[in-house]
């Protein structure tokens, strides 16, 4: 059984009918006048919980149930979508990416939106400066209630999660960021910090995929976006050099 309670954050204020919903079981529950929400019996199993509350932040907690066991949480939630600006998706957005082992660039840019299966994406044009043969179309949308990145293959013809921006540290959640979506594969937080990106102090998060051997890590940086990548042996395939986020300019 998990159990818990969702409080305004930095104060003991429950959250009334606040929305939780548990991934992958699809299951969804509310907390009564006290806050606080129970599940019936669960299966073993790894699970994250999404608490969210109309104009409140969201946040994230992953578990794993075992046979018999009782799980308490506390959620808390903050009074603005902050972990939204991990992820900038906006038509007229820019980035620019330097491979440092090949000295040859990259770039994304959020081109219009478009409507595929009922859902609208972002459709973004992945541009290789020296090699235009790989150019192509990514799909992406973000699920502003929970936090959650997806992007939708047109090949493959799947939607798979990408991120999920609520994530804490240790947390595991489903992600094909930097992983071939013909099937789900996972990825770890593993730090938060701040440093000083494009003139000022930015929070990071790092996050490496875990579901094999020798696969990469990546970071989003707040207000900006997708940092970069790199391996486990420190091998930095590329890095972020330019960025234009609503119309202001970024770079080193």
């Amino acid at each position: 059984m998990i159990k818990g309670i969702v409080r305004k954050a930095n104060t003991q204020i429950p959250v009334v009918n606040a929305t939780i919903k548990i991934e992958p079981l699809g299951a969804t529950l509310y907390t009564n006048s006290e806050g606080i929400f129970k599940t019936r019996r669960i299966k073993s199993g790894n699970y994250n919980l999404y608490a969210t509350c109309e104009g409140l932040d969201m946040d994230s907690i992953n578990v794993i149930v075992r046979a018999n066991d009782t799980i308490s949480l506390n959620f808390k939630l903050f009074t603005s979508k902050e972990c939204l600006e991990y992820y900038p998706l906006a038509v007229g957005n820019y980035w620019e990416y330097h491979f440092t082992y090949e000295d040859k660039y990259y770039s994304l840019e959020v081109v219009s939106d478009t409507i595929i299966n009922g859902k609208r994406y972002f459709t973004i044009f992945q541009n290789f400066f020296n090699n235009p043969s790989l150019n192509d179309f990514i799909f992406e949308r973000i699920d502003t209630a929970l936090g959650v990145v997806y992007r939708y293959d047109q090949y493959f013809l799947v939607e798979r999660p990408i991120d999920s921006l609520t994530a804490k540290i240790i947390q595991t959640f489903s992600s094909n960021m930097l992983y071939n979506m013909d099937r789900p594969c996972l990825s770890s937080c593993y730090n938060i910090e701040q440093k000083f990106v494009f003139g000022e102090v930015r929070k990071i998060k790092y996050f490496r995929h875990i579901c094999g051997t020798d696969l990469p890590e990546y970071h989003l940086i707040k207000g900006i976006g997708f940092g970069g990548a790199s391996v486990p042996r420190g091998f930095l395939p590329y890095k972020l050099k330019y960025a234009r986020i609503k119309g202001v300019e970024y770079w080193e």
